[in-house]
């Protein structure tokens, strides 16, 4: 009989989002600390030997998205990434960048409403049950031909659910984070250039940034349903 696989990625620890590269990469992205700090952990892995950290998103069955300015990847089991506020209305994203993009968008200190994020378009089925019970979704997939396909399954396999495609709302972006960025980063052209910028005033100037887009993506945010904060 042969020996179990040994996996290639092994997850050593997570703590607290801190370190000052991976906070620094995230502000890239254009997330505000907030929200980073809320879901995501800073996770220590090892492969092959070698000891690394990233910016961790924890899935549902116990497995970590990971991401840093070098890589991109994940641990086993893959999942999916579900919120559950007992509302009837659920967003969802493909990949958890989109996911915390929204919320530094809208309400980075708060979230109100269901949310699910497949971590890969390929785990669609597995959040069907979930995304199903939700008389309304909100679909925020990628502007891709995946993207496309995705939104399709989803408004077949939930027959019962108001599928409602956001995708036109950051057409001409790939995804919800690359339209944030390319926002903050039109703002940003704006502002008279400044060198030698402290990290603290460049996560204020984020912050400045995003209030200001805020009023102009207002149209992003789904309805209030039922009464249900969003």
């Amino acid at each position: 009989m042969r020996p179990a696989a040994v996996p290639a990625l092994r997850i050593l620890s997570d703590a607290p989002l801190r370190h000052p590269a991976l906070v620094g990469y995230l502000s890239s992205r254009g997330i505000v600390p907030s929200v980073a700090a809320a879901f995501c952990r800073e996770v220590r892995y090892e492969v092959n030997g070698r000891a690394f950290f990233a910016v961790g998103f924890r899935n549902d069955a116990g497995g970590w998205e990971l991401r840093s300015e070098r890589f991109k990847g994940g641990s086993s089991p893959k999942h999916i990434t579900t919120l559950d506020n007992r509302s009837d209305t659920v967003i969802a994203f493909e990949g958890f960048m989109d996911f915390l993009a929204y919320l530094s968008l809208k309400h980075p200190e708060r979230l109100h409403i269901d949310a699910a994020v497949l971590n890969s378009v390929v785990n669609l089925p597995k959040a069907v049950p979930f995304l199903s019970r939700h008389p309304v979704i909100h679909a925020f997939f990628d502007n891709d031909e995946a993207g496309r396909k995705t939104t399709a399954d989803l408004i077949r396999l939930c027959p019962r659910s108001e599928v409602i495609d956001q995708r036109y709302f950051y057409s001409g972006h790939k995804d919800v984070n690359d339209y944030l960025i390319a926002r903050i980063k039109g703002h940003a052209e704006k502002l008279p250039a400044t060198k030698n910028i402290s990290e603290t005033k460049a996560v204020q100037a984020l912050r400045n940034n995003l209030q200001a887009l805020k009023a102009e993506t207002a149209e992003i945010e789904p309805p209030r349903r039922k009464g249900v904060k969003i």
